[in-house]
């Protein structure tokens, strides 16, 4: 009746089944993630300047005084294959030499190319810009400087950024009187690796799985919704309401749902006007889940209601300052207008993470917490846990280890996943979530309630090309028009649940269980242990 023990990386669980619900069954960063190139075409075989090369970008050189080197797709230049780049630069001049890539947030990433100097010596450090905007080459994050000589040297730098941008830049900044050599750039992300098994396993899905499952595995897909000022102009409610709409159609097509965690704005901009009903038609016609998701409050109106971001940015001057109470209020205040607007509980709350009483949520009807992830890291906690607990109380943004130790007298339980966005990029969705499924499923307890959920953004669906019309709403009629690109993203999604999550579902591996539903299947299993 003893909890198994973890990896050897991972401190060993001690005590009862009942005391320690939730073992840490491994360290994600160090046992889990192996790193994947998603630069499709670094080595510049495919395409060149002046022929739909889009991975590459020239820029004026940073010292104004410069004038424009010759940069140009070459033979000579190749490391591998038979394209690269040369840079030559003679005096006077120089040049920013740019590779785009599309990455996420939250989780390193290792930028690398492959460069030489055939003439002689030269330093180069690389560059990693955040683009937010076609012309905004915002402040770099810069790595240690190379010295490149005439053998090929692969420069690289490992960041992160926290937050969301439209790609990243790998740049090198070369000056007078320097030839340089760029070939073979790769952009590279860490994907969990795939369980293995010492004894029988299978393929269902493309995940790899025990030959039959230990216990099922109760999943869920949670979207969150930000921009709350803009929620309050019609055109983007109208489209923003439309990607929930659409994935929720998706997810119960294939005798699933969704959970939409979203801030106070969006159903406040609904049934002031926008779409009365909304919230109810998606949970009628989809089985949509509704839980609070919360960075507030952000400040008090002058009669001290707790009040959310849009209207703390648009009213500066309201108080700031608030009580604990004021935080309970608030989540009680999202919790009864969710209700309200769906007809459906919501006992589930996402967000304030710093708050040090937790179990004071319990107050106001919240019974579960989920879908953690350090905001100031924009990171989930480091570990693989998949049953559920009750955590500790205090600030788990700044003591994240006494979040995941056992306390029985919180009065929240905490149903786990991985709190962090899976990806931005629909296109990668596949490839994300196996190995992800393929590790919870490998520790799925038959002694333990199991669960896994990943998180999705609204924000993630937009236009890769620029296109204004990737969700056109027409003012005059109130319809949408949904582009060929955005149908595609939305696709993604559909073909995942039918190739991945659907035979899983089928072969007994996963169940579709809602967030407050495996609260209640914990609940029952703690009864139970204690009984015993």
């Amino acid at each position: 009746d003893c909890a198994e023990d973890g990896p050897d990386s991972v401190p060993a669980q001690t005590g009862s089944l009942c005391d320690t619900p939730n073992p840490h069954r491994a360290v994600v960063s160090e046992e889990l993630l192996i790193f994947e190139n998603f630069l499709e075409d670094g080595g510049f075989e495919e395409s060149g300047l002046g022929e739909g090369g889009e991975n590459v970008v020239i820029q004026a050189s940073q010292q104004s005084s410069l004038k424009a080197a010759t940069v140009e797709r070459s033979n000579a230049a190749a490391r591998s294959g038979s394209w690269g780049y040369l840079i030559e630069a003679g005096p006077g001049e120089g040049i920013l030499f740019g590779i785009k890539g599309y990455m996420e947030k939250g989780e390193d990433i290792r930028f690398s190319a492959w460069l030489r100097s055939p003439h002689g010596e030269s330093t180069i450090t690389p560059l990693v810009f955040w683009i937010d905007d076609e012309n905004d080459l915002r402040q770099p994050t810069i790595g240690k400087a190379f010295t490149i000589g005439p053998e090929w040297t692969q420069v690289e730098i490992i960041t992160s950024t926290k937050q969301g941008v439209k790609y990243a830049l790998l740049a090198f900044e070369v000056g007078p009187n320097t030839t340089l050599h760029i070939d073979d750039a790769m952009f590279e992300f860490p994907l969990w690796r795939m369980a293995e098994y010492e004894g029988e396993s299978q393929v269902i899905g493309g995940v790899t799985v025990p030959a039959e499952p230990a216990a099922v595995t109760h999943i869920n897909f949670i979207i969150h919704i930000e921009d709350p000022n803009n929620l309050h102009i019609k055109p983007y409610f109208e489209t923003q309401s439309t990607i929930f709409t659409e994935l929720a159609h998706v997810f119960h097509a294939h005798g699933g749902f969704l959970t939409i965690q979203p801030e106070q704005d969006w159903p406040e901009a609904a049934e002031a006007g926008f779409h009365p009903g909304l919230l109810a038609e998606l949970a009628q016609n989809y089985n949509v889940q509704y839980s609070n998701h919360t960075h507030g409050p952000n400040c008090l109106d002058p009669q001290g209601v707790p009040r959310s971001a849009a209207d703390c940015n648009t009213n500066p001057n309201w108080e700031k300052t608030f009580t604990d109470d004021d935080t309970v209020a608030y989540a009680q205040n999202m919790r009864q207008l969710y209700e309200s607007a769906s007809g459906i509980p919501v006992t589930d709350h996402n967000g304030n993470f710093d708050f040090t009483a937790t179990s004071r949520f319990a107050e106001v009807g919240i019974q579960t917490m989920s879908a953690f992830k350090n905001k100031n890291e924009q990171r989930t906690y480091d570990m693989l846990i998949n049953n559920p607990w009750r955590p500790g109380q205090g600030n788990a943004l700044e003591d994240v280890g006494n979040f995941l130790a056992h306390d029985p007298a919180t009065e929240i339980i905490y149903i786990p996943g991985w709190g962090q966005a899976l990806t931005r990029h629909p296109d990668r969705v596949a490839a994300r979530i196996r190995p992800m499924l393929s590790q919870f499923i490998s520790y799925a307890d038959p002694d333990r309630v199991n669960s896994f959920y990943i998180v999705l953004h609204v924000s993630f669906f937009y236009s890769r090309t620029g296109d204004p019309n990737y969700l056109a709403y027409n003012e005059a009629t109130g319809q949408i028009t949904q582009s060929e690109e955005f149908q595609t993203h939305i696709q993604y999604w559909d073909n995942m649940l039918t190739e991945v999550i659907d035979p899983l579902v089928e072969a007994g591996y996963l169940r579709w269980t809602s967030i407050p539903e495996i609260g209640q299947l914990y609940q029952t299993w703690e009864t139970a242990c204690h009984e015993k």
